[in-house]
């Protein structure tokens, strides 16, 4: 393949009709079209390449390169040739080249080029285009493919296979998967061996679940809210704060006290409508008996267990300066502040609080003191 010789495109320039256009008249055309041996100028090889190729071939004559072949069809049509052809087969030249090169005439000249260039006789007629296969099912396959390879180990049926031998087969496979699975995972692979409506295998967490986890669990919470209290009382009382802080931790135990007493009694009570039996009843006894029995020498603000002990004295209120990123409203403890400093600051907050509330709502409001017990 290489580019058009001189010799070449002076033999196809000098054919009838290829000094101008095939299909406007412009002169000195540069394209071609291999398929019907005609040339023309840049914009109607524009229209000829939206046909495809399989219609019209489009070649440039000065920039592509050439085989023998398309330059035998070249030297065999021309022009004057294809338009005369197409005339006498009833194809008007005024005719747009869309439909003008979608005919029939326009495909038999195409064989026609062909032939000439070949060297063949000139077909008078389009060759029939081979049958198209048609796909005729078995008589015996009743719409599907009796000669389909089928799969022993799949979900399909089985020619010929009853309902019966269909479940027996498929348990069958899904004992063989557990059993595979079970070698290659452990006991835990059969866990994800569930069919359609099978029931799931429970997780230990589900086997092992048991109210008295939760009771367990909420009296350890319990016991560490208690040290956590017993550390703070033990500051207070150490540094002199423990008759001011007195109404404060009182009102304070009273309540969660009381919050958490009727919580356990409504849980108690629930049995008939969540279905008693379930352990709430034992988790109300299981709190009580914590709160009963418990061994420590204190047990927390508001106990019956608690004994103050005070230096007599009550120490004046050293305050300490907030800084300027500092609220010292705050419940944050200010920088460089004592826990004794600390402890007289809260309450010194909570009462003037409380003064601000009977203030506005009178003192009818239960602000949780010492005689709420």
């Amino acid at each position: 393949m290489s580019q058009m010789k001189a010799a070449d495109l002076a033999v196809i320039k000098a054919m009838p009709g290829n000094d101008k256009c095939a299909e406007c008249g412009l002169k000195q055309p540069q394209w071609a079209s291999v398929s019907f041996g005609t040339v023309f100028c840049l914009e109607c090889s524009g229209v000829h390449r939206s046909l495809g190729v399989h219609i019209s071939f489009v070649r440039s004559i000065a920039m592509d390169s050439w085989t023998a072949p398309q330059l035998a069809l070249m030297k065999a049509g021309g022009n004057m040739k294809c338009a005369n052809y197409l005339t006498s087969n009833g194809i008007a030249s005024s005719m747009s080249i869309q439909q003008k090169y979608d005919t029939g005439p326009a495909k038999l000249y195409k064989e026609v080029l062909k032939a000439r260039a070949e060297g063949r006789p000139e077909p008078t007629s389009l060759p029939r285009p081979a049958p198209k296969k048609q796909y005729k099912p078995s008589p015996n396959s009743n719409g599907s493919n009796t000669n389909k390879v089928q799969d022993q180990n799949g979900m399909e049926r089985l020619n010929n296979e009853s309902e019966a031998d269909y479940v027996k087969r498929q348990l069958r496979l899904r004992e063989e998967a557990k059993v595979r699975m079970a070698a290659k995972f452990g006991n835990s692979g059969n866990r994800t061996m569930g069919g359609v409506g099978s029931q799931p295998t429970s997780s230990g967490f589900e086997n092992n679940f048991s109210m008295d986890d939760v009771a367990g669990t909420l009296s350890t919470g319990m016991a560490s809210a208690t040290i956590g209290l017993n550390s703070a009382w033990n500051t207070a009382r150490s540094s002199g704060v423990a008759s001011s802080v007195t109404g404060a931790g009182l009102g304070l135990w009273s309540s969660m006290r009381s919050q958490a007493s009727n919580m356990a009694e409504q849980l108690g009570g629930a049995d008939g409508i969540i279905g008693g039996g379930d352990g709430l009843q034992a988790l109300n006894q299981k709190m009580k008996g914590e709160t009963n029995t418990s061994s420590r020498a204190y047990s927390g603000f508001g106990s019956d267990d608690m004994q103050l002990k005070t230096s007599g004295s009550k120490e004046s209120h050293n305050d300490v300066a907030a800084a300027a990123n500092e609220d010292p409203n705050s419940i944050a403890a200010l920088t460089g502040e004592t826990d004794k400093q600390y402890m007289e600051r809260q309450i010194k907050i909570r009462e003037e609080a409380k003064k601000r509330m009977d203030d506005k709502f009178g003192k009818t409001r239960n602000m949780g003191t010492a005689s709420s017990l």
